[in-house]
């Protein structure tokens, strides 16, 4: 089933080009330290340790912001065996 396209008036208004480009800055300087602490990082840990590491502070960083993102997207809740699923089968 086709989801509805939302009309003008209930359409949000675009970000900014400031706030577009401050987000990506911020992305980039993400990304791009990600480098930078895996080197440091398998230093100190095991490899299997530090990828551990980095998938539990992604699950605690996404349980926060998936509810919250969830309430702006809309949609409906997928079954627990296909977030079984995607979370097992796309590591």
């Amino acid at each position: 089933m086709p989801l509805p396209l939302p009309n003008a008036a209930t359409r949000p208004e675009a970000p900014s080009d400031r706030l577009i480009h401050t987000l990506m800055a911020l992305l980039c300087l993400i990304w791009g330290s990600t480098y930078l602490v895996i080197r440091q990082g398998l230093g100190d840990l095991p490899p299997f340790k530090a990828a551990g590491y980095r998938f539990f502070c992604a699950f605690l960083m996404f349980s926060v912001l998936a509810p919250l993102l969830s309430k702006r997207e809309g949609g409906e809740t997928p079954r627990g065996g296909l977030v079984l699923g995607m979370g097992l089968l796309t590591t």
